[in-house]
Formats: structure tokens, C-alpha cells, sequence
């Protein structure tokens, strides 16, 4: 069964079929296709819960209101001074007005998402806590401050301090907000009094978002506050002790509240860098990034097809050719009669639905032939479509010129110089054999004489140059050398299939 499908009826059977679903980020950089892997879990399980028939509200916290915890390797030097603040409250690194640190990573994510057809609820940190959305949550655990060190302690395994305190205020001075230790509080009116390490004390009202709770304590807050039915989170939080433990004990413990149905993801690793993807590593490529490369079918495609507790191993060369072959035959055999009930589910969640309408694309393979074999012109494409079977396609010009685009910045940014090809304008100064040059001229009385279907004439070819004596290398050489001057290329059937008839007959009868 498909694994989103599966969750979702365990889900349904736990919690009913009224349901919160919450996913979230730390904004603390680039947001990944690594990053993605939550909130795309989320989206996929909630797809399946509303076939079940769940009432489902999906909403996305971006926690704008943590802190920058380090320099990272894409900031300047004088960030530096930002170190401690939370992110709302960094100017964007790029220098834009009006803009914040934590939007000038957002917003492109977000725009991702609307490419990807997710609709969320958005919230942001800062905002709930201004709001008082937290206040309740912060007094209870300053109350109990004590019961929620034994929870960390017993868990988790770890000695907390015994200054430890699970609020952190906003110091008005350095603007730091991990900085300050409580020395009074005065939950009635609900506010603290704190020292900073800058020297700085003063009084903070957590009602107004003077501050915030620690990690631990946040999260089964929100849970508790909102209440969420359902979140995925990284296996890094699944670990025995880790955060979701000693979260699920404080909602349930000290919150009073049921903690949600967790669920916990495996990593997305980039090939060629050790460990999970990371902004901080230097090792990602972003949500936007992979959308400029790709259609947001196949990105859909590269989760959906693995089950969210095993990793996924990317690699933006082969491997995503490879993605997009899987892709291809998966659309093809949804085509057939023989498609499985878990191929057709797993097809269908790769659809983008935008404004009610599912976009015809061309597969990425042909697409990538036929722009190169095209050498720039988009009417050649457009004929390139047309006689290859895409009449219907190629109606809409801005979605293909938008797929051209993809496939344009792919060649550019990631693919190997063996799918690279340009066709050569010129007779290229090659050599071949005699029999090879008996092959091309059998091979383009062929294409003279019929139209032909591109595996067909592929399996043809092969056997012209059998009887020819020539082996598989020596059949297909020819071809490459005479319209790209090199001695390999895209698969031969596919490739002459896309290109203009008389232009190849030509070609070969001057070789």
C-alpha cells in the first residue's frame, strides 16, 4: 500500500477525522529540498486523510523568533554582532529595506510551495508570541519549571543547571534572547526580571513577546496551545530521549494536553558531501533552486516514491536523470490498463492541480532532446513537439517556454558533458568506415521512404548494422559523428525522431 495512504488510515483510527496538521521551519538559512521532505510528508498525508474523508487544517509555524546561533558561511563578517538575536529582528543579509533576515529566506520558499501546489496556513513565532498566543503556556511553565527539569533530566539523560529556567527574555539593550537569567518573576502580571551577560537588567513582559520559551518547551507548547493532531519531524528529533520524547511527556504531563501523532522522517543526503543537507554545511540545494531545474511534479515525485522513514540520496546529475526516467515510465504505464492501484495512487500524488486544472508537461528527456536538437529556435521546438506526438502540449507557449527554461538552467548548472550536445551546423571533418558510410546511406533511404516510430527505428538501425558486420559502438557512432561531431550521444531511435527529416537525410547522404 501506498505508505502515505497507510499513515493516513492510522491516523484516522488514533485521532478521528477532525484533524490539525502542523509542520515548521527554523529560517536560519537557505531552505532545501532537505527542509522540504517535512512539509512535504505533511502535504502528502493530508492529501490522503481528505480522500479518507478528514477535515483537515494544515498549517506551517516558521520559527522567525529563534535565534542565529552562529556565523554561518554565508553571512558576512559583520553578522558577527547578530549572533544571539532572533531572526525577525536581523536585517537581510543582502542589504534590502523593509526586509528581515528570516523573510529573505522565507519568502522564496513560500513561493516554492505555491509552485508546488501546497496550500498552508502560514504562522510566524514572533508574531504568536507578541499576540500573547504563548502567554498561558509560559506562565504554566514557569509554575512548573521544576516538574519540566525532572521530565528533561529523567529523559533525556542530561544534568540541567540549577539556574536553568525555561523562558529566555529579549534583552532590551544587546537584543540578544539567550543571553539574560530570570532573578525575579512576577507571573501575576506576567512578567520577569532578568540579568543579561551585557550588564543590562530590566523587567520583560512575556505577554507581549519579550522573549520565548526554550526549544524543549516550545514545541509541546504549541502543540498544547493550538492543538496539533498531527506533525513530522526529523528523525534527529526521534531519537530515544530526544526532543519529541521529552516533548510528548511535557504536553501531556504539564500541559494537560495529548500529544500529536508523530512521525518521523529520514534525512535527504546530497552525493559527493558527508552527512544530511544542511545550510550551514554549504551542501543544499535550495526549494527554488531545484524548481528552476525541474518540474514540481518529478520534486513531488522524488518523495513520494520513497517511504518517509528511509533516506533519500540525491544526485542532480545521473541520479536525477534517472529521477526523471522513473518519472516517465511511471506516466506511461499510468496510461495502460496494467497500472496498479499503488502506481495510480502514487501518479496522482505527483499531480500538480493549479487553479482546478492539471498542466500537460512534456517528459524531461524528450524536452532536453528536442531544445538541444532546436540550437536556440522555439518554433523548432514547437515543430519538434508537434511531429514527435505533443500537438497538445505545445498550445499552451508559456508553460513550454517555462519548461524550456528548466531545461536550460539543468544543462548550465548540473548536467555531465556526456548529455550535453549541440547539432553541428556544418558537415563535421570525421572519419568513418566504409561500411559506416553504407550504414547512414541505408539509413536515410529509410527515413526517406517511411515515418517511423522512434523505437522501431531504433531496434532498425541496430539491425542495419548487424548485417553490416559493424558492432553495437560502431552502428551507433556514425550517427553522432555526422550531426554532433562526437562519438556518442542521446539513444539513436529517440534522437532522429525529434530532428527535421530532410536535414538528417542530408547529412548522411554527405557523409
Amino acid at each position: 500500500m501506498y505508505w502515505a495512504k497507510e499513515i493516513a488510515k492510522q491516523i484516522i483510527s488514533k485521532k478521528g477525522k477532525k484533524l490539525t496538521l502542523a509542520t515548521g521551519i527554523t529560517p536560519s538559512g537557505h531552505i532545501h529540498i532537505g527542509n522540504m521532505r517535512e512539509v512535504m510528508t505533511a502535504e502528502l498525508i493530508r492529501a490522503e486523510l481528505v480522500k479518507l474523508g478528514a477535515e483537515v487544517r494544515f498549517i506551517y509555524i516558521a520559527d522567525d523568533f529563534d535565534r542565529l546561533r552562529k556565523l554561518y558561511p554565508f553571512l558576512p563578517k559583520e553578522f558577527e554582532k547578530y549572533i544571539g538575536w532572533p531572526l525577525a529582528n536581523i536585517p537581510d543579509p543582502q542589504g534590502e529595506k523593509n526586509k528581515s533576515y528570516s523573510k529573505h529566506f522565507l519568502e522564496p520558499f513560500f513561493e516554492a510551495l505555491d509552485q508546488i501546489g501546497i496550500k498552508v496556513e502560514k504562522l510566524f513565532a514572533k508574531k504568536m508570541y507578541e499576540e500573547g498566543f504563548y502567554t498561558d503556556s509560559i506562565t504554566t511553565s514557569l509554575k512548573k519549571k521544576n516538574e519540566i527539569k525532572e521530565i528533561l533530566e529523567k529523559i533525556s539523560g542530561r544534568e540541567i543547571p540549577t539556574d536553568w529556567s525555561p523562558f529566555n527574555p529579549l534583552c532590551k539593550k544587546c537584543g540578544k534572547i539567550d543571553e539574560a537569567k530570570i532573578i525575579e518573576e512576577d507571573l501575576k502580571n506576567t512578567k520577569v526580571k532578568y540579568k543579561c551577560t551585557c550588564g543590562n537588567t530590566d523587567w520583560a513582559d512575556y505577554s507581549k513577546g519579550e522573549g520565548k520559551l526554550s526549544w524543549r518547551i516550545d514545541w509541546p507548547a504549541k502543540w498544547s496551545q493550538i492543538p496539533v493532531d498531527v506533525e513530522p519531524y526529523g528523525k534527529e528529533h526521534a531519537t530515544v530521549g530526544g526532543s519529541y520524547d521529552t516533548g510528548k511527556a511535557i504536553c501531556e504531563q504539564v500541559f494537560e494536553t495529548p500529544a500529536p501523532y508523530g512521525i518521523g522522517y529520514d534525512l535527504l543526503y546530497l552525493k559527493g558531501f558527508k552527512g544530511k543537507m544542511s545550510s550551514s554545511l554549504g551542501n543544499v540545494i535550495s526549494a527554488q533552486e531545484f524548481l528552476e531545474i525541474v518540474p514540481p511534479e518529478i520534486l513531488k515525485y522524488m518523495f513520494v516514491k520513497t517511504k518517509y522513514d528511509k533516506p533519500i540520496y540525491f544526485d542532480p546529475q545521473i541520479g536525477f536523470m534517472q529521477l526523471v526516467d522513473e518519472y516517465s515510465k511511471l506516466e506511461e504505464l499510468n496510461k495502460t490498463a496494467s497500472v496498479s492501484e499503488d502506481e495510480k495512487l502514487i501518479y496522482e500524488a505527483c499531480q500538480i492541480n493549479q487553479n482546478g486544472k492539471i498542466i500537460s508537461i512534456v517528459p524531461f528527456k524528450h524536452l532536453l532532446n528536442a531544445v538541444q536538437a532546436s540550437c536556440g529556435s522555439f518554433s523548432e521546438v514547437i515543430r519538434i513537439l508537434k511531429q514527435t506526438g505533443y500537438t497538445e502540449t505545445v498550445k499552451d507557449e508559456n508553460q513550454l517556454k517555462i519548461q524550456i527554461k528548466k531545461i536550460n538552467n539543468w544543462l548550465e548548472k548540473y548536467a555531465p558533458e556526456n548529455m550535453k550536445f549541440s547539432i553541428q551546423k556544418e558537415l563535421p571533418e570525421v572519419k568513418i568506415s566504409d561500411s559506416q558510410k553504407k550504414l547512414l546511406l541505408q539509413i536515410a533511404q529509410r527515413l526517406e521512404e517511411a515515418n517511423w516510430d522512434a523505437e522501431k527505428l531504433h531496434n532498425h538501425i541496430y539491425e542495419l548494422g548487424k548485417n553490416l558486420g559493424l558492432k553495437p559502438k560502431e552502428t551507433f557512432e556514425p550517427i553522432y559523428l555526422s550531426l554532433l561531431g562526437k562519438s556518442s550521444g542521446p539513444k539513436a531511435g529517440w534522437f532522429l525522431a525529434v530532428l527535421d527529416k530532410d536535414f538528417v537525410i542530408k547529412r548522411f547522404r554527405d557523409m
